[in-house]
């Protein structure tokens, strides 16, 4: 038999993923963090090679190698531990993400007080794969982050942003968005960041890390920022775990950035903060763009019936985008 060759002309996900996925993709968003999957093997090896087949890139990732045996007699805990030693001596994260799968949820093994006896920097957050899914194993994770890694403060920097993208945003949708705050005069952070870890860039040589992302010594100080913009639902409880560590932070919530309502509410937002009377001409002439690719794709779209899937914070966001060029949006099918 002849070899046989993939003909499809793009690569098809599936449209439901599990929370530690979510959490996955969220601690890769960090620079030089190593996510810790505290589970069996396959889970871990399912995420590491749906990733590289969809990023293109080496995916760091680990396990504690649970097995059904150890999750009934002992309890994954020693698994934990030992993972973390043998990480430690190879390579130097600057944080290991822990995070749990449906086995050792089931099992009910405790990851805060075997985090808080490990002798090295632990983020821990609980997913498990039969609660929620992609998009809120991404939005606990980061939670999670703010609430064990930033510092609490009592004063603002009002030239400093902080974003909060959902999980659904792509690299590049988010390193726009840094760039359009940024012409307001703004200093911009993301978390997570994925648009400096796995944007496609050609690195030095294959890291055993995650390379790029929101650095853990930034993380630290973004209590000090003057306002959090969380975009999607599921980011909401990262901005109160933010505004906890410094309630005179300002927050401003989207439930999307797409189409041209929205992001003429984020541009009025910025010109209200900052003072400007009005945008960037990069921003007018881009705006004047997308009036133009709306106008032409009008006829197209216009009365066209759409049924939508995927993550909730993404399916808005394109039922709105959709609806302003003219498309009727008649059905969704959402993952949770």
């Amino acid at each position: 038999m002849g070899e046989q060759r993939m003909t499809k002309p793009l690569q098809v996900n599936p449209i439901k993923l599990s929370a530690p996925m979510g959490a996955t993709l969220a601690f890769l968003g960090i620079d030089r963090c190593m996510p810790l999957m505290h589970g069996g093997q396959g889970c871990t090896s399912f995420s590491k090679v749906f990733f590289t087949r969809h990023f293109s890139e080496p995916i760091a990732i680990q396990t504690t190698a649970v097995t059904d045996v150890t999750a009934i007699l002992d309890g994954g805990g020693y698994n934990i531990v030992e993972s973390i030693k043998n990480i430690t001596k190879k390579v130097t994260p600057d944080l290991i993400g822990l995070f749990t799968t449906g086995l050792t949820e089931t099992k009910g093994d405790d990851i805060r007080t075997i985090a808080s006896e490990v002798d090295f920097p632990v983020v821990h957050v609980n997913t498990p794969d039969y609660e929620g899914g992609f998009e809120s194993g991404w939005g606990e994770a980061t939670a999670a982050i703010i609430d064990q890694l930033v510092a609490p403060v009592g004063k603002t920097d009002t030239d400093k942003i902080i974003i909060l993208p959902h999980v659904s945003l792509q690299a590049i949708e988010v390193e726009k968005i840094k760039q359009f705050i940024e012409l307001f005069g703004f200093e911009v952070h993301a978390l997570p960041d994925l648009s400096t870890s796995l944007d496609g860039h050609l690195g030095e040589k294959q890291a055993a890390l995650s390379s790029g992302g929101t650095p853990v010594a930034t993380i630290r100080e973004l209590a000090n920022a003057g306002t959090v913009i969380s975009i999607g639902a599921s980011m909401q409880p990262g901005a109160v775990a933010l505004l906890k560590k410094n309630p005179g932070m300002n927050h401003r919530h989207f439930r999307h950035l797409c189409g041209l309502t929205a992001t003429d509410e984020l541009a009025e937002f910025l010109l209200k903060l900052s003072g400007k009377k009005e945008p960037h001409p990069s921003i007018i002439r881009w705006r004047k763009r997308l009036q133009d690719a709306m106008l032409d794709s009008h006829f197209s779209l216009g009365q066209t019936r759409f049924c939508l899937t995927g993550e909730p914070d993404q399916v808005g966001g394109l039922a709105a985008a959709l609806t302003e060029a003219g498309g009727r949006v008649e059905e969704v099918v959402l993952t949770v």
